[in-house]
C-alpha cells in the first residue's frame, strides 16, 4: 500500500475512534471498509490499523498516533467521515474545528452524498444543518388503535379543529364512498367511521382535492359516481361552534367571472357544469392569500393545476377560486363565489393528473404525474403500455409572481410516479416525496 493511503488509513481510524469511542472495533471496521477512497487498500492491511490503534490505551497516545497532514488531505480524510460525525471531528482540536467549520467543498461533497445534488459552498454547511435539522424531526410509526379506518384509496384528507377527516374515495371491491373517517391525532382515538356530515350531502367521488383554510376543509372536484364522469363541485367541511365533531357540509355555487376571456385546452362545454367550476379529477390544489386578515370579508384564493376532464382529456388547466371566512357559511342561501382561469409566465408544465404538489417558500412545486398527451414524452417519461406514461419532472409555480419554471434535479432522482405525497418541512425549504404508483424498474440513478 502507497504511503498516502496509510495516511488515509491512520487519519480515518483515529477520527473514528475520537469521534465516537463507544464504536466497537468490528463496527469501525465495517466503517472503514465502507469508505471509498479506502476501497483498493487490501482487507489485512486494515485490520492491522486498526489493531494498533485500537491497542493504544491513552489519549495522548492516539494523537500522538496521527501523522502530520496538511489541511486539504485533513479535509479529504473528513469528507470520508458520516455527516453525523463531522461536528465531534470539530471538537477534537482547535486546528480540526478551523477545518470542518471553514471548508465549503467538504459540507458541499457531504451534501451531495447525503442528500444527492448540488449546492454552493458558501451555501453547504448551512444546507446540510437545516436537511439534518429537517430529517431527525421526522418520525414514522405505526398507531395502535382500537379501531381500524376504512379502507380506501384515492380519498382526500386535511385537518379540521383538532381532528384529521378522511373523505371519499374507493373502499373494497372499488366502490365509491362519500363516508367520512374522524380520527383524533392526539389520543390516536377513531372517533367515527363511514359517517355522513350534516348539511349538504356529498358525492360519492375518488381523485378529488381537499385544502384547509379559515378553520374550514375545503373540497373540489374528483370522479363522481352517478356521473361517470369528473365533477367540479365545492363543499365546505365546518364544526358549528359548541357541537363537538359533528361536521356540517356546505355546498359553495361558483360562476365563472365575467371577465376571464382565457381559452382552455378543452371544449367548455366538456370542462363545466352550471354552478360549478372546471370538472377534474385528479388535480392539485393550495390555498393562497388570506393571511393576516380577519372577519367575514377577507379572502383568499384555492389555486388548481392540471387534472383530467370529462371525456379522459388531460389538461394543464391553472385556475382559482375564491374562498370566503367568517359567517357566509350556514346561511339560509348556498353562499356563491367566482372562478377564472389564470395565465402564468414561462413554461406551462406538461398536462398531467394525478400529480403531487406542495407550497414551499419559492412558490408551489409540482411533481411527477400521469400523462397520455405526446407533448408528454421526453427525457423524463418512461413508456407503459397503452401510451400512459408516468413524468418524474419538478416544477415550480412562483407566487405571487405567477410564473412557471422547470427545476433542474441532480442526484438520485425519483423515477417517473403518480399519486405520490409530498410533504413540506417546517421552514418550507425541504420537500420529501412519499410513495405512489409506477410500473417500470428505476432507471441508473433513480429511486
Amino acid at each position: 500500500m502507497a504511503s498516502h493511503d496509510e495516511e488515509q488509513l491512520s487519519v480515518a481510524v483515529c477520527a473514528l475512534r475520537v469521534s465516537d469511542p463507544s464504536l466497537t472495533a468490528h463496527e469501525m471496521h465495517d466503517v472503514l471498509c465502507r469508505l471509498p477512497a479506502l476501497q483498493g487498500v487490501a482487507l489485512c492491511t486494515v485490520k492491522r490499523e486498526l489493531a494498533r490503534c485500537i491497542a493504544t490505551s491513552t489519549e495522548d497516545a492516539v494523537f500522538a498516533s496521527l501523522p502530520t497532514l496538511n489541511d486539504e488531505s485533513l479535509s479529504m480524510v473528513f469528507s470520508l467521515m458520516p455527516m453525523s460525525q463531522l461536528p465531534a471531528c470539530a471538537a477534537t482540536c482547535s486546528h480540526w474545528a478551523s477545518i470542518v467549520r471553514g471548508d465549503g467543498l467538504l459540507w458541499s461533497t457531504a451534501f451531495s452524498h447525503c442528500f444527492g445534488g448540488s449546492i454552493e459552498p458558501s451555501e453547504a454547511r448551512r444546507g446540510c444543518q437545516r436537511c439534518m435539522t429537517a430529517i431527525s424531526q421526522l418520525e414514522i410509526r405505526t398507531v395502535e388503535m382500537r379501531a381500524s379506518l376504512t379502507p380506501r384509496a384515492g380519498s382526500a384528507a386535511g385537518s379540521l379543529g383538532p381532528y384529521v377527516v378522511i373523505t371519499g374515495g374507493v373502499t373494497t371491491g372499488f366502490e365509491f364512498t362519500s363516508h367520512l373517517d374522524i380520527w383524533c391525532p392526539i389520543t390516536h382515538r377513531v372517533l367515527a367511521m363511514a359517517i355522513e356530515p350534516q348539511g349538504d350531502p356529498l358525492p360519492e367521488r375518488w381523485q378529488h382535492s381537499a385544502v384547509r383554510w379559515d378553520d374550514k376543509l375545503w373540497l373540489y372536484g374528483g370522479l363522481d359516481r352517478v356521473r361517470r364522469n369528473p365533477c367540479g363541485c365545492l363543499h365546505a367541511l365546518y364544526l358549528p361552534a359548541g357541537k363537538g365533531s359533528l361536521i356540517t357540509s356546505q355546498s359553495v355555487l361558483l360562476r365563472r367571472c365575467e371577465e376571464d376571456s382565457l381559452v382552455p385546452n378543452v371544449e367548455m362545454p366538456r370542462l363545466n357544469w352550471p354552478t360549478e367550476g372546471p370538472a377534474l379529477t385528479g388535480h392539485v390544489a393550495c390555498v393562497t392569500g388570506g393571511e393576516g386578515g380577519t372577519g367575514q370579508h377577507v379572502r383568499a384564493c384555492m389555486l388548481c393545476f392540471g387534472g383530467k376532464a370529462p371525456g379522459g382529456l388531460i389538461t394543464d388547466l391553472l385556475w382559482r377560486v375564491e374562498l370566503f371566512a367568517g359567517t357566509e357559511l350556514g346561511g339560509f342561501r348556498p353562499p356563491q363565489t367566482e372562478w377564472r382561469l389564470l395565465k402564468a409566465a414561462g413554461q406551462t408544465p406538461q398536462p398531467r393528473y394525478c400529480h403531487s404538489a406542495e407550497m414551499v417558500s419559492r412558490g408551489w412545486l409540482v411533481f411527477g404525474g400521469w400523462a397520455t398527451d405526446q407533448r408528454a414524452r421526453g427525457e423524463n417519461t418512461a413508456q407503459l403500455n397503452q401510451g400512459t406514461l408516468f413524468l418524474s419532472d419538478l416544477h415550480a409555480l412562483e407566487l405571487p409572481a405567477m410564473s412557471w419554471s422547470e427545476l433542474t434535479v441532480a442526484g438520485s432522482v425519483p423515477r417517473g410516479r403518480c399519486q405520490s405525497v409530498m410533504l413540506a418541512s417546517a421552514d418550507k425549504e425541504l420537500v420529501l416525496v412519499f410513495g405512489g404508483a409506477c410500473h417500470t424498474d428505476p432507471e441508473p440513478g433513480q429511486t
